[in-house]
């Protein structure tokens, strides 16, 4: 093996990029399949079927009835007085708020009119029902 002389090594200045890009787009492929998961968690929900649907903008608030009748907002457990009191606080900080009422099929549509008739009190004027497609 001949040496080389002192001033013909080659110096690496520049920092090998690919693997972190390759880790990265791992990570957001991992984030988009969990997202979904994540988002309708542990709730035992069947939403009654629909043959025509449309899609409102992004909810930013979900309101869950559950088959048992527990009121949930964004996941947390809560009876309707504070729901109403919670919906009252988010609506004052910001009145174009979006809300989505899931319920299951079997709750009775007195319950879901309840809801709809307190968000028309507070004045929140977008509401979205979810359903699934036949």
């Amino acid at each position: 093996m001949a040496l080389k002389p002192r001033g013909t090594q080659e110096e690496f200045s520049e920092i090998n990029v690919i693997p972190l890009v390759d880790i990265i787009l791992v990570i957001l492929i991992i984030f988009m399949v969990i997202a979904p998961l994540v988002n309708k968690g542990s709730l035992d929900i069947k939403l009654p079927k629909s043959g025509s649907t449309s899609q409102i903008k992004t909810p930013q608030l979900e309101i869950f009835i559950t088959s048992s009748g527990q009121y949930k907002l964004n996941q947390l457990e809560m009876d309707k007085e504070t729901l109403k009191s919670e919906l009252k606080a988010k609506f004052l900080a910001n009145a174009n708020i979006v809300v989505n009422i899931s319920a299951d099929q079997s709750v009775s549509h007195g319950q879901v009119v309840e809801i709809l008739d307190i968000a028309n009190i507070i004045g929140i004027t977008q509401l979205g029902i979810s359903v699934e497609r036949k």
